[in-house]
């Protein structure tokens, strides 16, 4: 696979265009299309990270970022411009000293091998070196199925899927808790 991970404080990376712009051409690979992106997806503060996927030619060939709750900052999920549903932000704000996940994608090159796998997994391992209790993420149900099960995330049964970018897929709310890890 020839690829290096990086684990990175997106504030001492200009990184944040790039890895916006990956995900959504990974979207449209994907056929949704038009997603347009809110300024909490560009949240860059000293609690957020990223895992950088380089390939041989140091071209970014996929990642995720990952949210530190502060006292100053709350998690996207919980932001007023989230889109999760305001009646159920209150199930993520009620976990303590839990991260998020957000953003998980890899170039088309790189689809159908563990490339995503090997994101998140270096996603997690590094939420829990930096104290996180558990981590929250968002996903399609589709993804949930390969990459939520895998690693033991839960689904929370008081989240109903609901649809985002669009009605044509069902995005679903689900918990990795520390001790499962």
């Amino acid at each position: 696979m020839l690829v290096d991970l990086h684990f990175v404080n997106l504030s001492h990376t200009k990184c944040i265009d790039e890895l916006i712009g990956g995900q959504i051409e990974a979207l449209e690979n994907a056929g949704i299309k038009g997603v347009i992106f809110s300024k909490i997806d560009y949240l860059v503060y000293p609690e957020a990270y990223a895992v950088l996927a380089f390939n041989s030619e140091k071209k970014l060939v996929g990642g995720a970022r990952i949210y530190q709750r502060s006292l100053e900052k709350v998690l996207p999920l919980e932001h007023d411009e989230s889109y999760l549903p305001e009646e159920f932000r209150k199930y993520i704000t009620e976990k303590k000293n839990f991260f998020e996940l957000r953003g998980l994608w890899v170039a088309k090159e790189y689809i159908g091998n563990d490339l995503g796998k090997e994101i998140t997994r270096k996603c997690i391992e590094n939420a829990y070196k930096l104290g996180a209790a558990g981590i929250v993420a968002t996903g399609q149900k589709r993804t949930y199925e390969y990459y939520g099960k895998y690693f033991n995330f839960e689904i929370d049964s008081r989240i109903p899927p609901f649809p985002f970018p669009d009605k044509r897929f069902e995005t679903v709310v689900a918990f990795h808790k520390k001790e499962n890890w």
